[in-house]
């Protein structure tokens, strides 16, 4: 998406105030920022800042202090469990994708379906698509978003038997089945090569080009974060220290890696 588009997509993300304890420990202090449709969103970092905290207060896996407000297309999401956030059209991927092993790549796709069906049908554990013809459906779904992730070939194929960086595109054709608006991405680079990384632009593009939905970005490679995201926001200590767009801009993009190597040395 173009720098002019972006600017007047529809906002999808709101995080506003968001606090987190755990006890007496302060782990996110009034953290807040907006994404729209279409926008990449790099969130960095040092280790201990808050990053993955505040990503799993958004899917709901902690709960934040009573002044956060977190919405999806206008919708507030903040006082759902997390098993009913998938529903409002919000969707993750996973630092070390957590897919189930012995399961084809089919089946591990049609997953991220399920999480965004009614929880009466998650409690149908033998049946849960309730029907034959919803199943059918869900197949066929998850097998046209296999094929847009460019793993038509191991549709059959049981996850344990693939490399990393198809267990990745797996990961993220499971988010995507979904038509997700918002879709948070936790550390995709995590355990690749040097040259497995190039495979991360790639995979975000296939986000933007069939979904186009507004992304938020964990990550630690500086270079991937300033070469693919629209966006960055710098993280330290639990607070939001740097926020810019314009990444395209030499002076912000060296504002940016400031801030993060401020952070990472205090």
């Amino acid at each position: 998406m173009t720098e002019a588009s972006s600017s007047s997509a529809p906002c999808i993300l709101e995080v506003e105030q968001v606090c987190l304890h755990f006890g007496g420990l302060r782990v996110l202090r009034d953290v807040g920022f907006r994404v729209k449709a279409g926008e990449v969103v790099g969130l960095i970092g040092p280790n201990g800042a808050g990053k993955s905290a505040l990503m799993n207060c958004i899917t709901g896996l902690y709960q934040p202090d009573p002044s956060a407000r977190i919405s999806v297309n206008g919708v507030r999401i903040d006082h759902l469990p997390a098993h009913e956030r998938g529903a409002c059209r919000l969707s993750r991927t996973f630092q070390h994708a957590n897919l189930i092993p012995g399961l084809s790549v089919t089946d591990n796709v049609m997953i991220g379906l399920a999480s965004c069906q009614p929880p009466r049908l998650l409690r149908q554990i033998f049946r849960p698509w309730g029907s034959r013809a919803a199943e059918s459906a869900a197949r066929e779904r998850a097998r046209h978003m296999i094929a847009r992730c460019g793993l038509e070939a191991h549709a059959d194929q049981a996850v344990d038997d693939l490399p990393l960086g198809l267990r990745r595109r797996v990961d993220l054709a499971r988010a995507l089945v979904s038509e997700p608006l918002a879709l948070l991405l936790d550390e995709p680079a995590s355990g690749m090569s040097h040259q497995e990384r190039a495979l991360i632009p790639e995979l975000i593009a296939i986000a933007q080009r069939e979904c186009n939905v507004g992304t938020v970005w964990i990550e630690h490679d500086l270079d991937l974060i300033v070469s693919t995201a629209q966006r960055v926001i710098v993280m330290h200590h639990g607070e939001a220290i740097f926020d810019a767009d314009g990444l395209h801009d030499p002076a912000v993009r060296s504002a940016a890696i400031d801030a993060y190597m401020k952070g990472t040395l205090t």
